[in-house]
């Protein structure tokens, strides 16, 4: 027979134990008459789901502070892109002001790369709900178990496991959109352009007022700020050109997504890419000569 284990192997082992689970679960206490009862729900968990003075202060800064919305030009926005960079987090929390202004959707599907290519599905998506500083993001289990059904994407919810392209972003929706419920959706790099395409038409079919598709997209990476601008001068050439065929020439950290993001807005008469920000890291730490991120916010517009 071996021997037992230590007491402090014992400790040890019951604290990974008890932290494994906290990780995955998230409470509510609901009032029944007079009686408290603690319901333990499985949720994603993004890396700055406690967080609330970091997006709190966003938020704050971004209400009351954004011109307002264009009038009497354009269509209604459709679809979006805006980075996951949270170095940017005022311009994130800028971008979903200037939507909440035009736009009151009761689902935002949340489309981005898959960075780790983790879990088993080229196109993931998530069926639980989303904890965030602010409380519970809900997701549209219609639309998710619609796609399941389809084969257009696979609940693999390990492959949301610490994926910022979605868990940065999550955080800002009830601060701007309250209740509204989400459809997270992460691809693979090795996904095939054909499924992202079905995914695209299925997705253009359900795009309403109140539904809104935003590609969560960060553009050229690890080159110096002028290299960074020239490269983002022949991406936009792309998105603004609405040249669908040209998607593997961007230079963007998901060439899936814009696919997905291109083909779905043509599909439903977009044409019309507004830019709402365009910058990089370079530019805005002062080092233009370092490698840098690039960012292109922006929404597509219906234009009948």
């Amino acid at each position: 027979m071996g021997s037992p284990a230590s007491p402090v192997i014992k400790v040890a082992l019951v604290g990974a134990f008890v932290v494994s689970v906290a990780f995955v679960l998230a409470y509510s206490v609901v009032n029944r008459g007079e009686t408290n009862s603690v319901h333990y729900l499985p949720c994603q968990y993004s890396t700055f789901s406690e967080d609330t003075l970091f997006y709190g202060e966003a938020i704050r800064h971004a209400r009351g502070s954004h011109r307002p919305a264009r009038q009497g030009k354009g269509g209604r926005i459709s679809l979006g892109i805006v980075t996951h960079h949270l170095l940017v987090k005022d311009l994130i929390s800028a971008y979903f002001e200037r939507l909440s202004l035009e736009t009151r959707p009761t689902t935002i599907v949340l489309v981005g790369p898959n960075h780790r290519s983790r879990g088993t599905a080229p196109v993931a998506i998530s069926a639980l709900t989303w904890k965030t500083p602010f409380g519970i993001v809900e997701p549209d289990l219609e639309v998710v178990q619609a796609l399941a059904r389809r084969n257009l994407a696979e609940i693999n919810e390990d492959a949301f496991y610490d994926e910022h392209s979605i868990g940065a972003l999550v955080p800002f929706l009830p601060g701007f959109f309250p209740g509204t419920r989400i459809v997270p959706i992460i691809v693979r790099p090795d996904a095939d352009s054909a499924q992202v395409i079905q995914l695209a038409d299925w997705l253009a079919e359900k795009i309403a007022p109140d539904v809104v598709v935003i590609g969560s997209l960060d553009f050229s990476h690890y080159q110096p700020s002028p290299i960074a601008i020239r490269e983002d001068e022949e991406t936009l050439s792309i998105i603004q050109g609405f040249r669908t065929n040209q998607w593997r020439r961007a230079y963007v950290d998901s060439r899936k997504t814009l696919l997905l993001l291109l083909h779905a807005a043509g599909r439903i008469g977009g044409r019309d890419f507004e830019i709402v920000h365009h910058t990089n890291s370079g530019i805005l730490l002062k080092k233009e000569d370092v490698p840098c991120t690039s960012y292109i916010n922006g929404f597509f517009r219906l234009t009948h």
